[in-house]
Parts: structure tokens; sequence; C-alpha cells
């Protein structure tokens, strides 16, 4: 038996977990090929929401919004099909998503459809905690992160894809830059995985019928809790980068009794002035507890239009008639931190 079908099942040892692939990917184009990781702007719950009979969002992502790693089961037709008014449609891939749905990296407190869908990229947490190594994938060079999830559900895709996802973990000896692909037996192993999942997925909720609105409540569910952590930790860091900017543009207190030789301001002038920067800093605190993020990407903002978008949407998030994923797309987000 190979090692990578030993890997697909549970077993007590990984030839490849034992000595991982560090060797570059470094294609000779940019023609992407069945089993490579490429950059896409899509939502991680793309997958969720078409495996419980709901439209996924489609929409374009906003500006400066990073992409995210997706493994390329079939890539898009080079030429676009035509569509009407002589507007070009947009080609679709087949992909499997990565995620690390908030760097959580125990399976067990993923969503129970996280849960189902969800396998382990080696190097993982969930892998280093059981003597019985469950079904995982390895890809060419070895992953660096040890909490990234893929998606054993695909999908056809019409997000943009920007390239290939590039290698941030150490440069190979050649010191050329490098991405990451599934080789061989993993991406015929996460094609089968896909249609076994998909089969016993369609079985299970034949037998129940209501599961797959309970899962998806509750994969909301999580979505607003990380939501309104990630909108508390923006409240206080942005309350610190305030209090921190008013410290380093006060004047310095003076040592010296006399008087400045520069006209101070009047009291009237020099309280119109407080009123209006303590005005300024309550404004954005406010403002800024509103912040969403998705479950794997943190984004920063800077201009008020983005801070108006961000209670806009807080405010349908919290109504349920937005997912956490899909926000990040209505933000314009002005400093985006992408899943690596």
């Amino acid at each position: 038996m190979s090692s990578t079908a030993m890997h697909m099942s549970p077993s007590t040892e990984c030839s490849q977990c034992l000595d991982p692939d560090h060797d570059g990917y470094n294609p000779t184009n940019d023609i992407q090929q069945p089993g490579d990781i490429c950059a896409i702007h899509e939502s991680p719950s793309a997958p969720v929401r078409l495996a419980t009979d709901k439209t996924p969002y489609t929409g374009t992502p906003a500006p400066g919004q990073g992409p995210r790693p997706a493994v390329l089961l079939r890539p898009a037709p080079h030429i676009p099909r035509p569509c009407a008014a002589g507007r070009t449609q947009s080609s679709k891939s087949r992909i499997c998503l990565c995620a690390t749905f908030n760097h959580e990296g125990e399976k067990e407190k993923l969503p129970r459809i996280s849960q189902f869908f969800c396998l382990p990229i080696s190097p993982h947490n969930e892998l280093s905690a059981h003597q019985l190594l469950p079904p995982h994938f390895h890809t060419r060079p070895e992953w660096p992160q040890r909490d990234t999830w893929l998606l054993a559900y695909s999908f056809e895709s019409s997000g943009t894809i920007t390239g290939r996802w590039q290698n941030k973990g150490p440069p190979p000896p050649q010191h050329q830059p490098s991405s990451y692909r599934l080789d061989g037996d993993d991406l015929a192993a996460l094609v089968d995985m896909c249609e076994k999942k998909r089969e016993e997925w369609d079985l299970l909720v034949q037998e129940q019928p209501e599961l797959a609105k309970e899962y998806y409540r509750e994969y909301q569910r999580e979505n607003k809790r990380v939501w309104k952590e990630r909108q508390s930790r923006t409240t206080s860091a942005t309350s610190s980068r305030i209090t921190l900017s008013l410290v380093q543009n006060s004047p310095a207190p003076s040592n010296s009794g006399l008087p400045s030789p520069v006209s101070a301001p009047s009291s009237h002038a020099a309280s119109s002035e407080n009123d209006s920067a303590v005005s300024g800093i309550s404004t954005q605190a406010s403002t800024a507890a509103a912040v969403p993020s998705e479950l794997d990407s943190g984004l920063g903002f800077s201009s008020n239009a983005g801070l108006a978008s961000m209670t806009r949407v807080g405010a349908e998030l919290e109504a349920g008639a937005m997912d956490v994923d899909t926000i990040a797309a209505q933000v314009q987000a002005d400093s985006p931190v992408p899943m690596a």
C-alpha cells in the first residue's frame, strides 16, 4: 500500500508525516494545472451554503481584500463564454477551498457541518493530538501552517484566480519562487473523498430533512460569535491607538514659570478644540465596535465610508440577513490581513 493510500485511511503512522517533502514546486509557466493550489477570491461559506441548499454569495470582493488558497480540480476554460448584450460571462473553475476558521486547529470545536467536510492538511494540530492518524493531505512542499483545513466539497466557482498560492515557508535550495500543489495520489484521493462525503451527506439529509437547516443555523451562530469577539478586540485596539496618538501629539509640559512667547489660544478656543477631539475619539471608537471580519481574514479600516459601511453590515449580520464571510466584500477594507 502506498504512503498516500495509508494517510487517507486512519493509521498509526504515515511515511510522509515522518519525512515531509520540502522540495519547491516551480512550474515553468503561468498556466495552472489540476492539483495546483491557487489564490482565489471566494468565500469559505460557499460550500456550506451549497450543501444546505442556500444560494452562495457571488459578489465582488472589496478592494484590497486578499484571496484564499484552494486546490484546483479543473481549471476554467481560457475562452470566456458569450452572453447577453455583447458582454462576456466569466468561466468557472472547480475547486476545493482551504480555510483556517479563525485558526481553530481542533476539529471538535468547529461547527458540525465544517467537521463533516473538513480534513487536515499536514502538518496539523489535529494530527499531533491523535495516536491513530485521521485521513489527511500532504502538499508539495509541506504546508507551512498547523491549522489549515481542506474542505472536501468540490464546487464550481466564478471567483477571480490571481495566480498560484505563493510559498511563504523557507525558500528551496535554488532560492527560486515556489508555490504549492497536491500531487498524484493525493489529488485523486481528494476527488474520491469529495464524492464519498457528498454521498454520505445526501443520505444523511434524506434521512433527517431538518438537519441541513439546523447545521446552517449553527454555522451562522459561530460566525456571529467570532464576529463579536473580533468586534471587542478591534474596539479595544482602536481605543488604545487613539489614546497613544493623543499622548504622542500632546505638547510637552513647560518647566519654566515664564510665559511662552507664542500667544496661547483663548480658553474658549481651547475648549472647542478639546470638545472636537473628544467627539472624534468617541465617534471613531463607537463606530469601530461594528467592525466585522471573515472567520480567517482580519480586515483593517481607516476611511469614514468604510466605517459607515461596517456599521450597516454589522446590523444586517445581527439580524441574520448576511453572513460574516460576505461582509468583507461589502466593506471597504484599507489594510487586509490575508489568510496564510
